[in-house]
């Protein structure tokens, strides 16, 4: 009898022609096996391709490939490195939208859309629609929400529920010094304010420290806010002298006033200063007054 032979036939996927029924190929370019069935092309059956997957080599464990259509990107799937036995997943039959895939203690998947378990939050988390979160505090149990129990990560962080008002009272630890006011509802710290000075970037010790200084002012009857002058000329002939009219809340009793024209620095308790300008070749000169109280 004589001796089978067995053609093995190789080359590029293009140039692959219709096997012999059970004759093997192998494409050099694409690494595919295929069995022939009636020596057509059509019918050359695909057996595998060391494109899907990865064998194990002692380093790294079997990995699945799900490429894309040209074969050239591919989602993996890689067992873990050790394994102390057989570990099976069963995938839920039918996708369902907005669910969460859970697992339970035996590899059986499913879609739910509740946690049966502590959830610990370490970042920042964003829900443009809102949590519905059962805490558990104190000896205080919520079991209504998807989260069972809420732990904030973080020295210093606390937090307390209280269950008449169903509400969660939380402390963020931090330094006022390094702590800033942030934006407010209204849109601005100065209109209407009795303090101007406030914007988003103020440190909160610093704005604790202003709204003190100002309510002991009130105690006191020293604050003053909301000044503003008018003159009785603008313009004129050298010597020209002006005189302020100053307008202000609360009760000042010293103005500084620098008229501009680098003489020193006028401090009087005159609410309607004036000033003499004499240069010769005149000018143009720019006023501004400090209203204080003395005492606050």
């Amino acid at each position: 009898m004589t001796s089978p032979v067995l053609q093995f036939k190789r080359g590029a996927f293009a140039n692959l022609p219709g096997l012999r029924v059970g004759e093997p190929g192998f494409t050099t370019d694409k690494y595919d096996l295929y069995i022939g069935l009636s020596s057509e092309t059509a019918t050359n059956q695909f057996y595998g391709s060391g494109r899907y997957w990865g064998r194990e080599d002692g380093t790294n464990p079997l990995e699945f490939k799900l490429v894309d259509k040209d074969g050239s990107n591919s989602i993996n799937l890689r067992a873990p490195a050790t394994l102390s036995g057989i570990t099976t997943y069963t995938f839920p039959e039918t996708p369902q939208a907005g669910k969460l895939l859970i697992t339970d203690a035996s590899g059986n998947l499913s879609w739910g859309s509740e946690f049966s378990s502590d959830l610990n939050i370490t970042g920042i988390v964003t829900a443009s629609g809102g949590f519905n979160i059962g805490i558990n505090s104190s000896g205080n149990v919520i079991t209504t929400g998807p989260v069972q129990n809420l732990n904030f990560i973080g020295a210093g962080n606390t937090f307390a529920y209280n269950p008449d008002t169903d509400t969660v009272d939380i402390t963020i630890a931090g330094e006022g010094s390094a702590m800033t006011l942030g934006s407010p509802t209204d849109g601005s710290y100065s209109e209407p304010a009795a303090l101007n000075t406030f914007t988003s970037s103020t440190k909160i010790s610093d704005s604790i420290d202003d709204l003190n200084e100002l309510a002991l002012n009130v105690i006191r009857n020293t604050a003053v806010t909301g000044l503003a002058f008018t003159a009785n000329s603008t313009a004129g002939g050298s010597p020209f002298t002006v005189t302020l009219s100053t307008f202000h809340d609360g009760n000042a009793n010293s103005f500084d006033i620098d008229w501009g024209d680098g003489t020193a620095l006028d401090t009087t308790s005159d609410s309607t200063p004036s000033h003499t300008y004499d240069q010769e070749n005149g000018g143009a000169f720019s006023v501004s007054v400090v209203a204080k109280n003395t005492s606050g």
